[in-house]
Formats: C-alpha cells, sequence, structure tokens
C-alpha cells in the first residue's frame, strides 16, 4: 500500500508539473528568489570573446554591494562594488585601483538582477525533462530597450523553481549565467585592505 501511495503522489505531482504555463513557472521562479533576497545572491557568468577567447567571472551580491572575480587569459581581477565607490584588485600586479562608483555600480541588489528579467518577452515552453522546464523568451514587439536579446533561454528547476541557466547574446556575444546559489556574507563583498597588506593602492577619488 505504501509502495502504491508514492507511486500515485508521484503521478499527482508529475501532473501538476504538466499543467503550470511558462508565465507561472517564472512567477514562482520570482517568487522564490525574493523569498530569499536577504541572503545574497551568486552566481556565475561565462561568455566567448573573438580573439580572447572564454571569459569567467563569478558574480556574488548582497544589498547595494557586490563582489566579482573575472579570470580572463589566466590573468586574476577582483572588483568590489557599493553605492559611492568601486574597488578594482589586478591580483598579479598586486595593485588595488579606487575610484567613485561608476553609473551602476551597487546597484546590484540580489533580487533585482534575476526578478522581471522577462518582462517584455513572450515565453513559451520550449522542452523539460523530469527535472527542469527550458523556455524560450523572444522580444516583444512592444520591447523598445535597444539592447535587450531578441531571444533568451530560460532553464528552471522543477524541484525548487531555482534558476537553472540563462542563455542570451548581448551585443553580438553569447552569455551564459549559470550556476545560481544563495547565502553571500558581508565581510565577503566587502573591500577589506588588511586583506592585502602586500598590495599597492591608488586613490583616484
Amino acid at each position: 500500500m505504501k509502495k502504491l501511495i508514492c507511486i500515485i503522489a508521484a503521478l499527482v505531482l508529475g501532473i501538476s508539473a504538466l499543467a503550470q504555463t511558462p508565465e507561472e513557472i517564472i512567477t514562482r521562479m520570482d517568487e522564490t528568489m525574493t523569498a530569499r533576497e536577504g541572503e545574497g545572491l551568486s552566481m556565475t557568468v561565462e561568455t566567448k570573446l573573438f580573439m580572447i577567447g572564454k571569459v569567467s567571472m563569478k558574480m556574488y551580491s548582497l544589498g547595494n554591494k557586490m563582489r566579482i572575480e573575472t579570470n580572463v587569459l589566466g590573468h586574476h581581477m577582483i572588483d568590489w562594488s557599493d553605492d559611492t565607490t568601486d574597488w578594482s584588485y589586478n591580483i598579479d600586479t598586486e595593485q588595488i585601483t579606487i575610484t567613485n562608483a561608476k553609473e551602476g555600480s551597487g546597484d546590484g541588489d540580489e533580487k533585482e538582477m534575476l526578478s522581471g528579467i522577462t518582462d517584455g518577452y513572450d515565453v513559451s515552453l520550449k522542452s523539460e525533462t523530469d527535472k527542469e522546464w527550458v523556455i524560450l523568451c523572444k522580444k516583444s514587439k512592444g520591447n523598445k530597450e535597444k539592447d535587450a536579446p531578441k531571444t533568451m533561454t530560460l532553464t528552471v528547476s522543477k524541484s525548487n523553481y531555482y534558476p537553472v541557466s540563462l542563455v542570451a547574446k548581448v551585443a553580438g556575444v553569447n552569455m551564459v549565467l549559470k550556476d545560481f546559489g544563495f547565502g553571500v556574507s558581508e565581510d565577503f563583498v566587502t573591500f577589506n585592505p588588511a586583506n592585502y597588506p602586500n598590495a599597492t593602492i591608488e586613490d583616484k577619488r
């Protein structure tokens, strides 16, 4: 009897998942992300650039603070930002440069990084497995944002409604967002010069 109940429960869950529209799936994803926004968000961003090759960035966001670790051609950089200041650390040269925040820096609230990401797009279910939905997002006619990708492919986990990956072409460059996770500490996204005692600091503010 116990085995029969488990089989029926699995079937019910499967039917429930099939009944969801792409819009409902995205709404559940947004709600899930919002519920955990206070924990901080991390993700990997990968691009492939002509003459350079693969560029990998690991992004961490908590409130108005962000940390980005970049690996390009074997060179490693770490950047921090908040509402007022940007810090850039070149690990190879042990050089830290401090500048006033660029426009858009420090507004990386982790919820805002993904919330509403499909606004201005017509969505449809492209495919699915027993573990994931793959949703095709096509730029709608009413979307006047010039730099918005024409299409995006969003993959969402069926087990927890977390985004698995987002694939898009931005300015002619293929970009993949993946490895989403929660749990970022304040110390990790805050620049502390004491952690780099041998570095040379150049303050350009």
